[in-house]
């Protein structure tokens, strides 16, 4: 009789470890992971035109409008190799806009139709982990492991406030301010070209 309450007591013990005990510490690590999107608009030309007529203008100004270009983008712009003035007329418009384009070192859009320029905005986007995370029970634990919740609250505000989500890759070096970019600023807000943030819309659910 003994023995049969001694086996009894170590099967319920041993049923009593659920999940935990094959709990391994490793479910519990919280990452961001950043993924690449590029948004492509291309701007064509007439033959034999080096400026950028009035519907492509627009065009243009309707695609940055959708697109909303924020702190971390690149913009780049892609065209033929004999082509700068294209390059030229194209940065001159993003300029305008208040972007500044960089020079693509590789064909990040595909190679743009013959006669037109394409823009490229690099976006870098956070996808947080999965929180909150409440896979493992949090008792019994006999063998006092981490939490599956552990580092949900750090890695998912890390990941909100991050300005630019690039540096969640690889860190930028600093190389002294702006200039040009901050005198930008200041000349658009003197002329009143400063843009308004876009509205947004807040939902409630009851």
């Amino acid at each position: 009789m003994r023995l049969s309450v001694i086996v009894i007591g170590l099967s319920l013990l041993a049923s009593c470890g659920g999940d935990n005990a094959s709990w391994t510490g490793r479910e519990v690590e919280k990452r961001n992971t950043v993924s690449v999107v590029k948004l492509t608009h291309d701007v064509k030309f007439d033959a034999d035109a080096s400026s950028v007529s009035e519907e492509e203008r627009a065009r243009l100004g309707l695609f940055i409008s959708d697109i909303g270009p924020t702190y971390g983008d690149i913009v780049t712009i892609e065209v033929e190799e004999d082509q700068q003035a294209h390059w030229d007329a194209v940065a001159g418009e993003l300029k305008d806009l208040g972007l500044r384009a960089n020079r693509a070192a590789t064909n990040n859009g595909g190679v743009p139709p013959e006669g037109a320029a394409r823009v490229v905005i690099t976006r870098h986007v956070v996808n947080p982990p999965r929180c909150p995370d409440w896979r493992k029970p949090a008792y019994p634990d006999y063998k006092n492991t981490a939490s599956s919740n552990f580092g949900c609250a750090t890695a998912t505000n890390l990941g909100a406030m991050v300005a630019n989500p690039r540096d969640l890759v690889e860190g930028q070096e600093f190389k002294g301010p702006d200039a040009e970019k901050a005198a930008d600023a200041v000349r658009r807000y003197q002329r009143d070209e400063v843009k308004e943030p876009k509205s947004q819309t807040k939902t409630s659910k009851e």
